[in-house]
């Protein structure tokens, strides 16, 4: 009896052994893993030593850097959860069979003269160009979206720019000149000279665009009944925003939403921009009491998405949006250094435009994991229906 008592006693202790041994390497992974995440998105410490930065935009850093990683780890996990299988693909009426662009004759090429008319004003030439909305939508999307593109991220977005200008033909009065402009100001779009060009230049591409125009034909986004205002943007930073943290106006169908995939993929997820001191205190129109030679800033506040809610830029206030604006910066989503010896700080952003609504770059990734349009745009969109546009 002793015998096996000291052979159980033995035994169990060299399974306490194994379990000690498995907890520190375990607690070791996890150490490195987040040291990995927390490096992913803040300035580096050379650059930060070469540049002799503020101890109060070191502590900024620092403080946002942990609430950093755990977003992106978050948001990582959010895209996991939304791989689809076959199981939980929602397949709804917009869905086409796929087919080769390849295959296409030039009839195929051929986009819809149906529907009604859009106005567009040309900035650069001072006149009005009128044409059907598919071919509108066409136009749009050639100056919106990379050819490379997968289609149904294509599609996504020709189903919001549809939409957005549905909006617009349905608010308008009809004694306007012309609905939309040819710039930011509304949607950016190729004239037709230009659309005929792109299809001589690029046409596997253009035949791509014009499939992609071809099996969404009709299709808008609606909430309520009514279609939506079906804004987008080019890259987030993890997240999409809400509508209230840009336009001070909640929008039901226009909440933040994990967006995983633009860090991967979007040549402009992070993107620099420097100042000096002087050209710092013009832009922010700061008084002569504030330019002191120094550049402070604090009170930094974050949303939940991570972009800036507001801040003090030596003494004076701004919120991320004012100070994305009158800085020109791609994003809210902001780290600083500043340089104090050679009087210049430089920011750091994380995303690019305003982050509510459809990502493109995000849409793109969705489709490189077999995602369908409509699957992209009920992601993006919350509690959206898709209908055929009725006018």
């Amino acid at each position: 009896m002793k015998s096996n008592t000291a052979q159980l006693t033995k035994k169990n202790k060299a399974l306490l052994m194994l379990a000690v041994a498995m907890v520190i390497v375990t607690l070791t992974v996890h150490k490195y893993i987040n040291s990995q995440h927390s490096k992913q998105h803040s300035i580096p410490t050379v650059y930060a030593l070469e540049h002799n930065v503020e101890q109060t935009a070191t502590a900024t850093i620092a403080s946002t850097n942990s609430e950093q990683s755990r977003r992106y780890s978050y948001s990582a996990s959010i895209g996991k959860q939304h791989e689809r299988s076959n199981q939980e693909i929602k397949r709804q009426a917009i869905e086409r069979p796929a087919s080769d662009v390849s295959n296409y004759d030039e009839s195929a090429l051929v986009v819809s003269e149906d529907g009604p008319v859009v106005s567009v004003y040309i900035s650069s030439e001072k006149r009005v160009e009128k044409l059907p909305i598919e071919r509108y939508v066409l136009s749009v999307a050639l100056a919106e979206l990379p050819g490379s593109f997968e289609l149904e991220a294509i599609k996504a977005q020709m189903i919001a720019i549809r939409t957005y200008i549905t909006r617009r033909l349905l608010q308008a009065s009809e004694q306007v000149e012309y609905l939309v402009t040819d710039t930011t100001r509304d949607q950016v779009y190729l004239k037709n000279d230009k659309v005929q060009q792109y299809a001589q230049e690029y046409p596997e591409y253009y035949q791509k665009f014009v499939q992609a125009v071809k099996e969404t034909e009709g299709w808008i986004i609606s909430y309520q009944d009514e279609p939506i205002d079906a804004v987008f943007f080019s890259t987030s930073n993890g997240y999409t925003e809400n509508a209230d943290q840009v336009w001070g106006q909640q929008v039901a169908y226009l909440q933040s939403v994990a967006s995983p995939w633009d860090a991967e993929l979007s040549p402009n997820f992070e993107t620099e921009f420097s100042y000096s001191f002087e050209e710092l205190y013009e832009r922010l129109n700061l008084k002569n009491s504030r330019r002191n030679g120094k550049v402070s800033i604090n009170h930094v506040s974050r949303n939940e998405s991570g972009r800036i809610e507001s801040l003090d830029v030596n003494g004076a206030s701004f919120t991320g949006k004012e100070l994305r604006e009158k800085l020109e910066l791609s994003s809210t989503d902001m780290q600083w250094a500043i340089d104090h010896k050679n009087k210049r700080i430089t920011f750091v952003c994380f995303g690019y435009g305003h982050g509510v609504g459809l990502s493109q770059w995000g849409a793109n990734g969705m489709a490189q994991q077999g995602y369908l349009a409509n699957e992209i745009i009920e992601h993006y969109y919350t509690d959206i229906e898709l209908e055929q546009l009725n006018l």
